[in-house]
């Protein structure tokens, strides 16, 4: 029991790690936003880790979950932004009409209010596995390999974000899924102390080798190490360098996560990564208006103080929105009839 709480303090603060470089990579395009290509996928795995049992479940009601979990907070979310900026800020009609219709296409760059879209493209992605376990009858070695080739095909052929609600990037997001739940399951079946001596240095090699790499790439950026021999990277080898980024930056967050997972606030705020995506858009906007209006500025700012800005939003969002939301308004992030019911009773009282 103690292993299987330990693991799930440090996959909420790996969780919630991966939501602030999300911050990051919104806050500051020029310098963080390559980072979106690395964060996103370690959402994606963290959700692959938690997703074993749920596939045993029958697929009306896995279905039925998904929805009340994924796209319900998304629409809620999404049009709750949507209000607070057309309530503080003068928008032409056509704008809020091309938003209205971004939310709905819910595709990746669509419009500024959509940067949940990888809520229903996580949707997607989780229908295709478990058609895929499926079909392959829970064969996990069979499941990551197929998950691999559908992923590596998608981000060959089809780079793009077309489909809506994330449908082809669901595919493309398969194989970091996939590597979670396998890697999760792998290590509840044989955990790390019980492995051998060799297991042990490869794996600690692998990580710390990985989070080495995902440093260099965060600092110095895609094609740092080509530069050192003086050679321009092929397509292929920068979707190689990329993969391998999203490889450290795993390693990274997993390794930071262990050393951080006794911090009982951390594990809070992780275990409510989804209020803290879908809050990011409303605490940007409107705590620089809040400030405002006690006659102090908040600029905008880049670089490490732009990381330090992030971590006051974060924070921001979780007293702000994830505290309040999950004590009085539960049924913004998870549907459920009943608790709509008696919060409407408890307004009108």
């Amino acid at each position: 029991m103690q292993q299987q709480t330990a693991r799930c303090k440090w996959l909420d603060v790996m969780k919630l790690l991966s939501v602030f470089l999300v911050y990051m990579s919104h806050h500051d395009v020029t310098r963080y936003g390559y980072t979106a290509n690395t964060c996103v996928p370690v959402l994606f795995f963290c959700s692959g880790c938690i997703a074993y049992h749920s596939l045993q479940q029958p697929f009306g009601r896995y279905v039925q979950r998904l929805f009340s979990t994924l796209i319900w907070p998304y629409l809620t979310f999404s049009g709750i932004g949507l209000l607070v900026r057309m309530y503080f800020s003068e928008y032409a009609l056509g704008n809020i009409i091309q938003w209205v219709k971004g939310v709905l296409y819910a595709s990746r760059g669509t419009s500024p209010v959509v940067a949940l879209w990888f809520f229903p493209a996580l949707f997607f992605l989780r229908i295709y596995y478990y058609g895929l376990n499926r079909l392959l009858r829970g064969n996990r070695k069979a499941l990551l390999v197929v998950c691999i080739l559908i992923s590596v095909v998608i981000k060959v052929v089809h780079e793009d974000a077309t489909l809506p609600w994330g449908m082809d990037q669901a595919g493309r997001y398969l194989i970091y899924f996939a590597m979670g739940d396998y890697l999760f399951q792998a290590y509840q079946q044989k955990p790390f102390a019980q492995r051998s001596l060799l297991h042990k240095l490869v794996a600690m090699g692998a990580l710390f080798g990985g989070a080495f790499f995902y440093y260099l790439f965060f600092f110095y950026q895609s094609g740092y190490i080509a530069s050192l021999f003086h050679r321009t990277m092929s397509i292929y080898e920068m979707y190689v360098e990329q993969f391998a980024s999203v490889l450290g930056c795993t390693a990274a967050l997993f390794l930071l996560s262990l050393l951080l997972q006794h911090i009982p606030l951390l594990c809070e705020m992780g275990q409510n990564s989804l209020t803290l995506c879908a809050g990011e858009n409303i605490v940007k906007f409107l705590m620089p208006l809040v400030v405002g209006t006690i006659g102090l500025d908040m600029p905008f700012v880049t670089g490490p103080q732009g990381a330090m800005q992030c971590i006051l939003f974060l924070f921001a969002a979780h007293y702000l929105v994830s505290v309040p939301v999950m004590r009085w308004m539960p049924f913004l992030v998870r549907l459920d009839l009943k608790q709509v019911r008696e919060f409407a009773l408890s307004a009108q009282e």
